[in-house]
């Protein structure tokens, strides 16, 4: 008797705590505001997208965030795998607001909050330093980037912790990696993220404010919530991200090639200018009249001049006045007459000296 009173007080205890732990974590993600669903895709979402989830019945409120997977460096050279996470901003009602246990929330590029569980397995604390690495790439900022621990804090989505909570225990699965907070826009400021683009949406339901997190009727609920988003509107909405893209790529191709084209348009014309002016050098240099460099060259004077447009040198005179007097003495019946005519030079010469 006393053994099965021993055994109900135990159980009676056990169901006790259990039911103020469950109740301890609805108040805790009510006062967070834990979303209710969320959304992923490897090809992001974007505001369409986001509108098209408000639409959704039983929606009543759908936000994106932006998300950065990345790897920090830990002790040993090991790497860490987490998620770099900004708030989620423009809900109706603060979504998936983490709890600071120390600090603050990071309010600027540069800080960042991490999570007690990586607090307690890297031994880091609030002023540290740890160097983060962007997973995906493919940008010119990438590479490793220092982020200052300005505060530690709770996950909502995951109550996982070194103080021994079981992530079975709740409604979320425990983590495969760590979740850090940034400041909203450092992912586009540090890492070259795109601000259109969100990693995930979250969302909060109509009809649960009042309802037990761990209840049938909850699960019920979201479950349904999930059918409706899976059978209305995935499909569409991943074909239209998927043509965005393309849409998107072909519009880079096409910028590409006119800039490419346009560049090849403008050495092409500065190739023609140069060989115009080549062409135009060209035909100065044979309208240019060729002139004889010496007057000897030249077999007479006559030559000479339409050559040179001038009379030969003294040289080339003398020698073509030779030629002639040869010429004179050579003909038949002028021998007679060179001699009279030299010598009448000859007594002139003389007379005109003696005087």
């Amino acid at each position: 008797m006393i053994i099965s009173m021993l055994g109900v007080a135990v159980l009676t205890g056990i169901y006790a705590g259990c039911r103020d732990t469950f109740l301890a974590a609805n108040r805790f993600y009510e006062q967070q505001g834990l979303h209710d669903v969320e959304v992923v895709s490897t090809m992001g979402l974007t505001d369409d997208d986001v509108d098209a989830l408000r639409g959704v019945d039983g929606v009543d409120d759908a936000v994106g965030v932006h998300i950065e997977r990345v790897t920090i460096d830990g002790e040993g050279g090991h790497r860490l795998n987490a998620t770099l996470r900004e708030p989620a901003d423009g809900a109706k009602d603060a979504i998936d607001v983490p709890y600071v246990r120390e600090g603050r929330l990071p309010d600027a590029p540069g800080e960042v909050a991490v999570t007690e569980q990586f607090a307690y397995d890297t031994h880091h604390r609030i002023g540290d330093t740890i160097d983060v690495t962007a997973a995906s790439g493919g940008d010119e900022r990438d590479g490793t980037h220092a982020l200052t621990i300005v505060g530690i804090v709770t996950d909502p989505s995951d109550l996982s912790n070194p103080e021994g909570y079981s992530g079975s225990a709740f409604r979320s699965a425990v983590a495969n990696d760590y979740t850090c907070y940034v400041a909203p826009g450092s992912l586009e400021k540090t890492f070259g993220a795109d601000g259109d683009v969100y990693g995930a949406v979250v969302m909060r339901l109509a009809d649960t404010q009042n309802k037990d997190a761990f209840s049938d009727d909850y699960d019920s609920l979201v479950s349904s919530t999930v059918s409706r988003i899976e059978r209305d509107m995935q499909t569409k909405r991943e074909e239209a991200r998927r043509d965005a893209l393309q849409k998107r790529a072909q519009d880079e191709l096409t910028r590409a090639k006119e800039q490419a084209y346009a560049e090849i348009h403008t050495a092409q014309a500065r190739l023609d200018a140069q060989r115009s002016q080549l062409d135009e050098q060209l035909k100065r240099s044979t309208r240019r009249p060729r002139t004889c460099p010496s007057a000897w060259r030249c077999p007479n004077r006559s030559q000479a001049r339409n050559a040179n447009g001038r009379r030969g040198t003294r040289s080339s005179r003398r020698r073509n006045s030779s030629s002639i007097q040869k010429n004179r003495r050579s003909m038949p019946g002028s021998r007679r007459s060179s001699r009279r005519s030299t010598t009448s030079r000859r007594v002139g010469m003389c007379s005109r000296a003696r005087r």
